[in-house]
């Protein structure tokens, strides 16, 4: 199909599968106008946040200053880095100080996701960009997601913008336009969210296995530099703010909170058979009395959290690795249903949000009174359609982890430079992702991690369907003979 002439009036270039990739963005585009229209008809300000970046915002407007209070009360946070409320303060300063402009936003982050998640797979063929848009299209956590005022869009859009530049900087000879490119994305996208903290030397790694037999040395080192200097002009300043602040020089004071109150209960309560809020009291309790009656300033108790959860890790490490496996269908296999529901109808949007109400802050389906129970209650109030959508998601989520591993070891395997380059980079940057994020994880902490599987997977159906055509061929030739 990509090799078909284009029709009169395309635009130079374009093949029969762009053709259809442009149509698929506006069908999701006009998605997008639905969902967000429907959305703010029940949420005003967009589907339920964590309340943290819109104050910190509204108060960079205001007082210039990252932080929460009123006025002089306002006390600076170090507990993530800066720049989504730093974006919505930008565009708060035009629009006003609306959650709604930080949903548009994202929304428009989605679609520019999108179309990045095509041009990395039209690398290979248009087909494989094709089939991996669709996929981030069909999975709802992505619709749910635009439609909050969270930094995950953000975070997401720059993380699959320097996924493809950095592909770029692998094409011969070495670029260091390229180069910077992917630096500077992965920096921004760190400076979104901490997850982003070990992108860089990814990236450095990948340039090195990459261009290590064909660029200069001196011109590998200068790419290295490059994007070790990008990333730490954003890193190494954040870092001396925060000790300013607190004294702790951490890149993001939540840190500790997450090794001791989301990862560690999962090993405790296994190791210990107790439930999860039972270990996360255990472990509250134990953190008390080791502060005892100290008088710790922030810094310092952050300080002191961190060692408590990183002690806690060591101590029970074969615990602590026996539970990740668990995390992986909570971060990959979860189902977003809000973004269905409010495109339902008043009547099953109300029956969908009693049922659900209780369980708003988890974002997932609801687990009270059991699948059997959940079921005969959707199938009562006319809202199989979100059961049945959400089976679909699961199954395509599933599809898209299996066999983008197995293309990316596909990828890795090749003697095409392209092919190579382009498992590598899913190798490391998914890889990397996956691994920080799997420690105490959400569903939306897959957002930016399935683009680069699904590339991965859909090339593995693409060499499939032509592995069948080849065969059928030598089939009929073998019958003609």
């Amino acid at each position: 199909m990509d090799s078909q002439a284009s029709g009169r009036g395309a635009a130079p270039g374009m093949t029969g599968t762009d053709k259809l990739a442009l149509g698929l963005l506006v069908l999701l585009v006009l998605l997008q106008c639905l969902t967000t229209a429907m959305t703010l008809r029940y949420y005003p300000d967009g589907f339920w946040t964590e309340n943290f970046y819109h104050p910190a915002a509204v108060n960079l407007l205001k007082y210039g200053v990252y932080g929460f209070g009123e006025g002089a009360d306002i006390t600076p946070s170090t507990f993530r880095p800066p720049l989504y409320s730093v974006a919505l303060a930008a565009l708060y300063a035009v629009f006003g100080p609306s959650e709604v402009v930080g949903v548009i936003f994202n929304n428009v982050l989605l679609t520019i996701t999108v179309v990045f998640t095509y041009l990395i797979g039209r690398r290979l063929s248009g087909m494989i960009g094709l089939l991996a848009a669709v996929a981030i299209v069909l999975d709802s956590i992505y619709l749910s997601e635009a439609n909050r005022n969270q930094s995950d869009l953000l975070f997401t859009f720059f993380v699959v913008a320097g996924f493809y530049y950095a592909l770029r900087s692998c094409d011969r000879p070495l670029s260091l336009k390229w180069v910077a490119a992917a630096g500077l994305a992965f920096a921004l996208g760190t400076f979104t969210r901490a997850a982003g903290l070990y992108l860089w030397p990814m990236l450095v790694g990948l340039l090195v296995v990459v261009h290590w037999r064909h660029a200069s040395r001196r011109k590998l080192v200068l790419a290295a530099l490059t994007v070790a200097a990008i990333n730490a002009a954003f890193i190494l300043p954040w870092m001396a703010r925060n000790a300013s602040v607190t004294g702790n020089s951490d890149y993001a004071g939540m840190k500790g909170y997450h090794i001791t109150y989301f990862y560690a209960p999962l090993f405790i309560a296994k190791r210990d058979g107790i439930t999860h809020r039972d270990a996360k009291l255990q472990l509250g309790q134990g953190f008390a009395a080791l502060v005892g009656d100290q008088k710790l300033t922030p810094g310092e108790r952050e300080k002191l959290l961190s060692a408590y959860g990183a002690n806690l890790v060591r101590e029970n490490w074969v615990n602590a690795l026996i539970v990740l496996p668990g995390n992986v269908p909570r971060m990959f296999f979860s189902y977003a249903s809000e973004s269905i529901a409010v495109l339902l109808g008043e009547k099953r949007f109300n029956a969908w949000f009693e049922r659900y109400q209780g369980d708003h802050a988890a974002g997932n389906t609801p687990t009270g009174g059991g699948l059997a129970s959940l079921l005969r209650y959707y199938v009562e109030t006319g809202l199989i359609v979100i059961i049945g959508y959400g089976a679909l998601v699961k199954v395509l989520t599933i599809s898209v982890l299996v066999l983008g591993a197995t293309g990316c070891i596909l990828l890795l395997l090749s003697r095409d430079p392209r092919r190579f380059s382009l498992g590598l980079t899913i190798f490391l940057i998914c890889g990397i992702l996956t691994a920080t994020s799997i420690l105490a994880t959400q569903g939306r902490f897959r957002l930016p991690v399935m683009p680069g599987l699904a590339v991965a997977a859909a090339f593995v159906l693409t060499e499939a369907w032509a592995w069948l055509r080849s065969r059928r061929a030598r089939s009929a030739l073998a019958a003609k003979a």
